[in-house]
């Protein structure tokens, strides 16, 4: 047939497209330009792709506010734990009345004029207290807040990538679930086709009944195969959806992932939380000991009112105060002693664990090495079985035609050449996922 070189290269030298094509070309007298458009799927608009199914469920999930909040507690958090060691500043007023109060003119034969103390007691004012030396915990204090709210970034990234894995696994589930039926209804199609050529062989006495059957049985259980293939990959994509909220059916078209575009050199966030506990131990411990050093304050206040105090005077006043408090802790040392103590057992405990983490990483990562090797050879079978059952059903083809094999022969190649591309994709589809969980591994702690 003159068109057939050409139809099949225009299918991507694929055996079951070719081979559907010449049959219709030559049963229906359909023109090339109808070949075109059925080998050709109508453009259904840009396909959607995993990098934009992980934004979807971050933003469907608010880890972006979750992190704003994050970062908005950061600067609050350092200017509350400065507090107690910067300037504070307050108001106070008393107002009392005494039942029964001294009088000092009692208490003295000398011709002073001694007034007594009023029953009635009143004075406000404004204080203030300065802190001019804490031994360094101001910074300090800051400092181990700061661990605290990255330790809080680290707990959102974790969320994050978790979220990243689930997406992953449901998109490439989807992803494999929909080329398998791609593949399945590619094979219903040929097989469709031989039923017609097998009906045909029957109607002119060329073969026996049970030679249609079979053929018609093969198709039954395609079908079959492809609803439920079909009822999974919706039951993924449904999930996806739940995750994404994007509006995602089996019918959706996605994009094959690129891995160089997804992988990124993603700390793990188990590990990052041990060395930070680790840092705000040792800050915990510089902490302890500026707790025992000396501090110094100044301290100053205006008020007005009545001074109780002054015999002399029972009239309001304004009055001040102003003034340097030293403090020096003697047996706080004591304490520092003990606390630092259990801060190093906990540093100790918490190294061990990190040690650990690093070996069951290290162990991790080695099994994922091993087990894409292993799928990559898989790959690089099944690859090869592929071009050896096409060339296989090509030549059982033209037997089938010429009636020197039967047609049982074709359908068994062609479900072999089916299983064989259905491996190849799974292989595929697995060595992309674990080089994905390998780079955005997680440790277990």
């Amino acid at each position: 047939m003159f068109f057939y070189p050409l139809i099949k290269y225009l299918c991507g030298k694929n055996l079951i497209f070719a081979h559907m094509a010449r049959v219709i070309f030559k049963k229906t007298g359909l023109t090339l330009i109808v070949l075109l458009l059925w080998a050709f799927p109508a453009w259904a608009g840009e396909p959607l792709t995993l990098q934009a199914c992980r934004q979807a469920a971050r933003e469907a999930g608010r880890i972006d506010v979750l992190q704003q909040n994050a970062e908005d507690n950061r600067d609050a958090g350092k200017k509350l734990a400065q507090s107690p060691y910067q300037m504070k500043a307050g108001a106070y007023g008393h107002i009392s009345y005494q039942s029964d109060t001294p009088n000092p003119a009692n208490l003295t034969d000398f011709p002073f004029v001694i007034h007594p103390v009023s029953q009635f007691q009143y004075h406000a004012g404004f204080g203030i207290a300065l802190p001019l030396y804490s031994g360094g915990r101001k910074k300090l204090a800051a400092q181990i807040d700061e661990v605290d709210r990255d330790l809080d970034l680290l707990t959102i990234d974790r969320q994050a990538m978790e979220l990243d894995q689930a997406v992953d696994n449901l998109y490439l589930s989807v992803l494999l679930g929909k080329t398998g039926s791609e593949i399945l209804q590619s094979q219903l199609q040929a097989v469709t086709i031989k039923l017609k050529d097998v009906q045909e062989a029957f109607d002119a006495g060329k073969v026996y009944r049970n030679a249609v059957l079979e053929v018609e049985a093969k198709i039954a259980a395609l079908e079959a195969r492809i609803a439920g293939n079909d009822a999974e990959v919706e039951g993924a994509a449904k999930a996806l959806a739940l995750l994404t909220g994007l509006e995602i059916t089996k019918d959706t078209p996605l994009e094959k992932p690129e891995l160089e575009a997804l992988l990124e050199d993603a700390e793990d966030p188990a590990l990052a939380s041990l060395d930070l506990q680790l840092r705000k131990i040792e800050l915990q411990k510089e902490f302890s000991r500026a707790s025992a050093l000396p501090s110094v304050k100044a301290i100053g206040s205006v008020g007005y009112g009545q001074w109780q105090l002054n015999f002399f005077d029972n009239n309001p006043n304004f009055y001040g105060i102003v003034g340097v408090t030293l403090q020096i802790p003697i047996s706080d040392w004591r304490d520092v002693s003990n606390r630092n103590k259990m801060l190093d057992s906990a540093a100790e405990a918490l190294q061990i664990r990190r040690e650990e983490a690093d070996k069951h990483k290290s162990a991790a990562l080695q099994q994922f090495d091993s087990q894409i090797a292993k799928y990559e050879a898989l790959l690089k079978g099944s690859q090869e079985t592929v071009e050896k059952y096409k060339a296989l059903c090509e030549e059982l083809d033209k037997l089938t035609q010429q009636g020197r094999v039967p047609a049982s022969d074709y359908l068994t190649a062609l479900e072999q050449l089916s299983s064989a591309r259905l491996d190849s994709e799974l292989n595929a589809t697995l060595i992309l996922q674990l080089r994905l969980r390998r780079d955005r591994f997680i440790s277990t702690l």
